[in-house]
């Protein structure tokens, strides 16, 4: 036989290697399937709720809470969308009594969610909230903000946006049974927290004054409804967006400028002013905020008023870590300020817990960090 010349055994190769392979009895193992993720699944169970199939849904949410459980905490605001979304999905099923029972289990974790001081509690609240109002039971979802409203008080979300949206809520709800006088106070109540932290072009500031109007016009107050809307309609042709920019930098000054005759009162009121006005360009959570909410802590601290100056050190290091996440150097000043802070009110243990912490993120390897929106100097102790 002749030998294969090498252009004829090169066209014959891959044929040799198809039978060799054929011969040898082998075959290549199937991969697995990869596993889905906790969010995948809530993504899966969202898209059968909305189509119905209730089931699916069902078990898709099931599957999302116990993976978002294990990777993320069963207290993390993930979880717990995933647990009303199974409650959800139980109620239109018609298992009333399972969904009740998702329900009071995601009480429990809710509320040690608000304890964290998550931003995104208020939200949370309201969606379960929402489950109750459309089976009609108004009176539940008023008991879930009341109680909800009590945590927020024993931490930071006590001066967030959270617990202003948390106490218009209730007042709608309130007013939704019909409850005018209960609902009055509540929107009070929610106007006052607004103006004193926020500042009236806080927009929750105008929707607080317009469900008060409602209010007071239900109950047949009409000259203190016409009040509040006047005030609403004031508030909301205050100076928009575009002249937000220099509203806060003027608020800076200001604040700046009491720092250095020591009316430390008027600097923070202006520091929540300055602050209120960078929410509005920003957002609640943007890095423009840290260095406003630590100068505000700052004019506490001088006043002697501690706990307030520690709620917005808190705060502070909140901003930080969701603008640039929890190992970035940008934390190291807030928690600095923090653990002092907490050492000089005699607290050594967390003083020295958040220390570690800082030593932590000092040893993290280095990694490029988000650009930041420009930041002012905080104002020195």
């Amino acid at each position: 036989m002749k030998k294969l010349t090498s252009a004829a055994f090169l066209a014959c190769l891959p044929a040799l290697l198809l039978l060799a392979a054929g011969c040898s009895g082998t075959r290549k193992a199937p991969q697995a399937a990869p596993v889905q993720t906790g969010l995948e699944h809530h993504s899966q169970a969202q898209a059968h709720l909305h189509s119905g199939d209730h089931e699916e849904a069902i078990e898709h949410f099931e599957k999302a809470t116990d993976a978002l459980e294990d990777s993320h905490g069963e207290h993390h605001p993930e979880t717990i969308k995933a647990h009303l979304g199974l409650a959800k999905a139980h109620k239109l099923k018609g298992e009333h009594t399972k969904a009740h029972m998702v329900l009071v289990k995601t009480g429990g974790l809710l509320k040690k969610c608000i304890s964290s001081f998550n931003p995104l509690a208020g939200s949370l609240v309201k969606e379960m909230c929402d489950i109750f109002k459309s089976s009609g039971d108004h009176q539940a979802a008023a008991v879930i903000y009341e109680d909800s409203i009590a945590v927020m008080q024993n931490t930071s979300l006590g001066r967030h946006p959270a617990m202003a949206e948390t106490l218009i809520n209730l007042g709608e709800t309130y007013r939704e049974q019909g409850l005018h006088g209960e609902a009055v106070e509540v929107f009070k109540r929610a106007r006052v927290v607004i103006e004193k932290d926020y500042g009236r072009s806080h927009p929750q500031f105008a929707k607080a004054l317009m469900g008060l109007a409602a209010s007071h016009t239900a109950s047949g107050d009409h000259i203190a409804g016409k009040e509040a809307i006047t005030l609403a309609i004031d508030a909301t042709e205050m100076p928009v967006r575009e002249r937000m920019a220099e509203l806060a930098a003027q608020y800076a000054a200001m604040a700046g400028l009491s720092e250095k005759e020591a009316d430390h009162g008027r600097a923070a009121s202006f520091y929540r002013k300055q602050i209120s006005a960078l929410s509005v360009l920003h957002g609640d959570n943007a890095s423009p905020l840290i260095a406003p909410t630590l100068n505000l802590a700052a004019a506490f601290e001088k006043r002697g008023m501690n706990k307030r100056a520690e709620t917005y050190l808190q705060r502070a290091v909140q901003i930080a870590e969701d603008a640039f996440g929890a190992r970035s150097l940008n934390l190291v000043q807030p928690l600095e300020r923090l653990g002092a802070l907490h050492r000089s009110s005699g607290n050594t243990a967390e003083a020295d817990k958040i220390m570690e912490r800082v030593k932590e993120v000092q040893a993290a390897p280095e990694r490029p960090e988000p650009a930041p929106a420009p930041l002012e100097k905080p104002e020195e102790n």
